[in-house]
């Protein structure tokens, strides 16, 4: 009877294994999916200051603002990202003015000044997103995640048929001996 306990708790133990995998494997899409939402907001505010229409802007910058604030928790301080969105975030503001000026029709309170920074807040965007996109790479490329894919799968099913044979082996033997 020892021995069926053994091999109960055995299996319930590989149960377990396999259930800290799985965990694990979802913890790390759930980072994966909330970085990559990052980098999303990063494209669309980048694709709102070039389209000329300040709503779509402003409703870019305020999705973006989220995002920006949550990066400082998803990133190491040390790889940058942050502070490339911050550089985003500000380089906008400076498209956003100049596009709210021409929304409200005030042409006349655009000076030359005031284009020379929209141009340098869409050099910023430029060079930020350019940035970002390599600071990503380690947060977001999967090319070699040692993750369970269909390979570990079907390695789990063997193992577990394996085991499976060699429990009803064993409990045919364990029976066989107490007949």
């Amino acid at each position: 009877m020892a021995f069926l306990v053994f091999l109960v708790s055995l299996a319930a133990a590989y149960v377990g294994y396999c259930q800290l995998k799985i965990a694990n494997a979802k913890l790390r899409m759930d980072l994966y999916n909330k970085r990559f939402a990052i980098y999303t907001a990063a494209l669309d505010l980048h694709q709102a200051c070039y389209q000329d229409k300040y709503p779509v802007l402003k409703d870019a910058q305020m999705d973006f603002v989220k995002y920006f604030r949550e990066s400082q928790f998803l990133f190491e301080y040390k790889d940058g990202v942050y502070k490339s969105l911050e550089l985003m975030k500000d380089g906008a503001a400076k498209v956003s003015y100049v596009g709210k000026k021409v929304a409200e029709g005030k042409l006349e309170d655009l000076s030359d000044h005031l284009w020379d920074a929209k141009r340098q807040g869409l050099r910023e965007i430029d060079d930020a997103i350019r940035g970002l996109e390599v600071q990503l790479m380690t947060y977001l490329n999967f090319s070699d995640v040692d993750g369970w894919n269909n390979n570990n799968l079907l390695m789990v099913v063997q193992h577990a048929k394996a085991g499976y044979e060699w429990l009803k082996k064993k409990l045919s033997q364990y029976l066989g001996k107490k007949n």
